[in-house]
């Protein structure tokens, strides 16, 4: 009788649904669940009866079935749309700028994705039982998956998209990417971390959070090295690099992460990566001493000549020479 009730009221109960999504009317998104929920009950209670069937129109009743509910997999997918939407703002909704519930928000979706978790595992756990069990269409939704997915996307926007300028535009454009990338990561941490009590335990949300932005911080910082970079953006880039680890950032004692651990397990650069920076490092300094040497002697040849006719003179050109390699070897 349950079931001949959704079926009669199936459009209505889509109706409802989608009006349950509409911000306008509250955006009420535990509601629409709860809709798509009883429809799908419905729908998959009728289609696992004609499973059980044997016949040559076992087919087509399934296909009858799942076109009259066909409905509700927009709704479905509308659904996740305002999820996954929501969820890629979860450090705004937890620091507060978004409009809306802020917070509660972030758990509904996550109360939604739990529920769908345990449908999926119903099914699955059902399946690996017996090979021919009844699954729905559409399962496994795989939804905390999805969830994840979409964290980790909004981590890699938030490391990539901080680069405003290149060489052309600024020639200090990496130290001020890299600078913004460290404020970044640190105030979007400590954000992670007043998130934890939003998602279920088993997340593990803020060791989640910390592995994406340093996987997304490695990949990024790997793309800049293997592009050629001018002598003080290596400085730059390597600097930056020994700076990550340090108290100041990735091992800061309010962010309580063993930074020493993550390094170890997935260094920003490779050791080969890392030579191959200080070999183009040295190769170009050495490259600028020659030059400089050069120009040192043309200037003090034409000096030699201007005084020649003086018994002695003094020259700083070994004065010089030690503040070049001052300038290039030590305060780099």
């Amino acid at each position: 009788m349950e079931n001949l009730k959704h079926i009669f009221n199936l459009q209505t109960t889509l109706q409802e649904s989608r009006d349950a999504l509409d911000d306008d009317k509250g955006g009420n998104l535990l509601l629409a669940h709860k809709h798509i929920m009883d429809l799908e009950r419905a729908r998959d209670e009728l289609l696992a009866e004609v499973h059980k069937m044997s016949g040559t129109n076992t087919e087509k009743e399934q296909s009858l079935l799942v076109n009259f509910f066909k409905g509700v997999d927009s709704v479905v997918e509308e659904l996740s749309k305002n999820m996954w939407f929501i969820l890629g703002r979860t450090l705004e909704m937890v620091k507060g700028n978004e409009q809306g519930g802020g917070p509660q928000q972030v758990v509904t979706c996550l109360r939604i994705v739990e529920r769908e978790e345990r449908i999926d595992k119903f099914y699955m756990d059902a399946k690996s039982k017996n090979s021919s069990a009844f699954v729905p269409p559409g399962r496994p939704r795989n939804w905390k998956d999805r969830a994840l997915w979409t964290l980790e996307k909004t981590v890699a926007n938030r490391v990539d998209g901080n680069q405003l300028e290149d060489r052309s535009l600024n020639k200090a454009w990496l130290a001020r990417y890299l600078e913004v990338c460290r404020n970044v990561i640190m105030d979007d941490l400590q954000l992670a971390k007043v998130a934890i009590p939003c998602f279920p335990p088993d997340w593990q949300i803020y060791e989640r959070y910390v592995h994406m932005y340093h996987n997304s911080v490695c990949r990024r910082l790997r793309e800049i090295a293997s592009e050629p970079l001018e002598k003080s953006e290596l400085v730059q880039l390597m600097s930056w690099i020994k700076f990550y680890a340090s108290e100041d950032m990735l091992g800061h004692p309010r962010l309580k992460i063993n930074a020493q651990a993550i390094l170890q397990d997935s260094p920003v650069l490779t050791r080969s990566t890392l030579n191959q920076l200080c070999d183009q490092f040295v190769e170009m300094s050495r490259e600028d001493l020659i030059v400089w040497l050069k120009n040192t002697v043309q200037h003090e040849t034409l000096e030699l000549h201007k005084v020649r006719r003086a018994k002695y003179w003094w020259k700083v050109t070994p004065l010089l020479f030690s503040f070049f390699l001052e300038e290039t070897i030590i305060d780099n």
